[in-house]
């Protein structure tokens, strides 16, 4: 069992800020992690406190101002966690927002270090970076130089909706009214606050990014203009109120909070590594904002916390070759809609930055915070100007003190690998639906494979692009199932979302020698909707995929039990044109690495190669015409490209598939459905095992 080594004795409190009316009450939580005990003791500057152990409740004094509530350990004096509280006479939705500027990103211990950095450190602003103009201004106390980012966010034609101003103009007209408030004359604030009073209307009725879609980039940019502007306009504009009641009741609470607690659980970015970055660019203000002034989003959800960890599992531990070229970036695992993989850098987007660098901040006493240093200290990700001004850098944690396995139980994603550091192998199997996003792939079942700064095995992710179909004929939409390593049946993969059944993941093992996942997978591609019977995929009638990655082969074994009715397909994609090198051996080198891909069941299937088109990868399609209960087995070996191939054989009897690879016995039995199996006579786990994701990443239970 691979478990979590505490990096270090921690504490935290949650909340960590809070806005309270004098002489309310509210409880606070602390959390000691790596110490012998729990036990904390707690003190505050002001008001009162009562009871006892980790949670006790607290009572604001009469007077308005800021309060300190500290916990700190009984077993490690030395480490303890503060929560800020801000008493006032207003509070509304939880924020208690002053009446001066700046009010986003910024109170006047921030505010006073940025000025102090960018006195040391200025800079210019880049060109058509209107909210950079706008933070030079503020942090150089000369608002007149403003004026440039005032005359364009009055310049936005605001008269309709528009998605393009609400997802990428919206933040920075907000910003050039709070960071430059003292260079609008009264007019000018009135102007732009009646206009875009209008827009965000408008905003909160569309039906694309609306509450079904809490997990979409959409939604996200919406949330963040209604509480940005809520925010920024509040003494200025009676509408202001009902705009953060709309981002924080309805949207937030009332939407994303239970989507993230259920099918958005884990933190995965749903939208993909493209548009993902969007979730987290997002709400990285309006959790820095809504923190500031008492209220902690990242307390109300564990998501953003989890996303850390989903980042620092999903990204590549070293740079990664650019197909087709000699580029090298840090990239996250494509999936969905990532529209821009051909372009790279996936990792290196300042909207990861931005939300990694606040993450540190948000979690500096436990493993989460220390992570995020240690993925922007290892991807060298930019960040925008805003989030360095405010940056608080801390020790960064090693990811060798972390297991080489993570689950993330929403979309029931997995990720493996051979050891921590950039010449591993790592793998992703992605073994449930996505939900409350909006694009959704036919990706279920799909694994990808890298090592060493390549790509061995990918998903041709991407966004509106049409692929060569099965078989060479055609053509389909990346979304289809064409496009990932997945199994078609009657030539279909994942059913149309309405009415589709869901998979289940039914055993699950992290072990020193191997990381192992059974899912039925059967429901996805099921549709019991009586009124749109074309989506249902009858001939699938079981499907269950087996994968067990061995960490000192770097081998990924894959069985896949189908019970069909019609012709099946095992697809597999490389970035250069695999070698058919007999019937039963495939092989693929890119760069200085190779995978070679072996297909043991079943008996005289057939290959083809497909060149896909468009992105440039090669699908490889393995057939089969038989139907009944059918057994795909593929081993699939990672290596450099000068390394030698594992010896590889399967010995089949009545009850059991018995594999050698390089050394080791793998045995299977038979049957629809998994009921067991050994690695070199150690039984492969026939349960679910415990993972949690905390503060402290994944812990793998017993």
């Amino acid at each position: 069992m691979l478990s979590t080594r505490q990096l270090d004795v921690s504490i935290t409190i949650s909340p960590a800020s809070a806005a309270m009316a004098p002489g309310t009450t509210r409880d606070f939580t602390a959390r000691v992690t790596g110490a012998q005990s729990d036990d904390v003791g707690w003190a505050s500057s002001a008001g009162s406190i009562a009871g006892t152990g980790t949670t006790i409740t607290f009572t604001a004094p009469a007077t308005a101002g800021q309060v300190t509530v500290t916990a700190t350990s009984v077993a490690e004096p030395e480490k303890s966690a503060t929560a800020t509280v801000t008493v006032s006479e207003s509070v509304t939705n939880g924020l208690a927002i002053p009446p001066g500027h700046p009010r986003i990103g910024f109170d006047a211990q921030r505010l006073a270090a940025a000025r102090e950095r960018f006195t040391a450190q200025p800079f210019t602003p880049r060109r058509d970076a209107w909210d950079e103009v706008a933070l030079r201004a503020l942090l150089s106390r000369d608002p007149q130089s403003c004026r440039t980012a005032i005359d364009r966010a009055l310049g936005h034609d605001v008269s309709s909706f528009s998605s393009d101003i609400a997802n990428w103009e919206a933040e920075a007209a907000i910003l050039a009214y709070d960071w430059c408030f003292d260079a609008w004359s009264a007019a000018e604030r009135a102007d732009f606050i009646a206009r875009w009073n209008s827009f965000l209307l408008e905003e909160t009725m569309q039906a694309w990014g609306n509450t079904d879609m809490p997990q979409s980039d959409v939604f996200w940019h919406y949330l963040r203009n209604e509480l940005l502007f809520g925010v920024a306009t509040f003494h200025e504009n009676p509408m202001a109120d009902g705009f953060l009641r709309h981002a924080l009741d309805v949207r937030f609470t009332g939407a994303f909070v239970p989507s993230a607690a259920n099918g958005g659980r884990g933190g995965v970015l749903q939208p993909g590594s493209n548009r993902g970055c969007f979730v987290t660019s997002a709400a990285t203000l309006p959790f820095v904002t809504a923190q500031l002034h008492g209220r902690d989003l990242w307390a109300e959800t564990a998501f953003f916390r989890d996303a850390v960890w989903y980042l620092a599992y999903a990204t590549t531990p070293a740079l990664t070759r650019l197909d087709g070229s000699s580029s090298r970036f840090f990239e996250v695992f494509p999936s969905n809609e990532d529209g821009e993989w051909e372009f790279g850098n996936s990792a290196g987007r300042s909207e990861y930055g931005d939300f990694m660098t606040a993450a540190e901040r948000r979690y500096p006493a436990s493993a989460t915070g220390r992570i995020a240093r240690s993925w922007l200290d290892l991807t060298g990700a930019p960040r925008s100007q805003a989030a360095r001004s405010t940056e608080s850098p801390i020790v960064a944690a090693p990811f060798t003190g972390l297991p080489l396995d993570a689950f993330f139980a929403g979309t029931q994603w997995l990720y493996g690998r051979s050891a921590w550091g950039g010449a591993a192998t790592v793998f992703q199997a992605q073994l449930g639906v996505l939900s409350g996003n909006g694009f959704e792939h036919e990706d279920l079942g799909n694994w990808q494979l890298w090592r060493n700064g390549v790509w061995l095995s990918r998903e041709s992710a991407a966004y509106y692009v049409m692929y060569v179909g099965q078989g060479g004929m055609g053509s389909q939409f990346a979304r289809h199932a064409i496009g990932h390593n997945v199994l078609l049946v009657n030539g279909r993969g994942l059913a149309h979302e309405e009415g589709r059944g869901a998979p289940v993941v039914r055993r699950l093992e992290s072990n020193p020698q191997w990381v192992y996942a059974d899912a039925d997978l059967t429901g996805g591609y099921r549709v019991t909707d009586m009124y749109n019977p074309q989506r249902d995929n009858p001939a699938a009638q079981h499907v269950e995929r087996e994968l067990l990655f061995l960490r000192g082969l770097e081998t990924l074994v894959i069985l896949d039990r189908v019970q069909t009715t019609a012709p099946s397909t095992f697809l597999a994609h490389f970035e250069t044109a695999p070698v058919l090198e007999d019937a039963t051996h495939v092989s693929a080198v890119n760069a200085d690495q190779a995978v070679r891909l072996t297909t043991l069941l079943p008996a005289g299937a057939t290959y083809r190669v497909v060149n896909e088109g468009s992105l440039g990868q090669h699908r490889l399609e393995v057939d089969t015409a038989a139907t009944g209960l059918v057994y795909f087995l593929h081993v699939v070996q990672a290596r450099d490209a000068s390394g030698a191939n594992h010896a590889t054989a399967l010995s089949e009897s009545a009850t059991q598939l018995t594999v050698t690879v390089g050394g080791t016995t793998v045995v299977f039995e038979k049957g629809l459905t998994s009921s067991g199996g050994t690695v070199n006579g150690v039984p492969l786990r026939a349960d679910v095992q415990p993972v949690q994701l905390g503060d402290n990443g994944p812990v793998w239970g017993l």
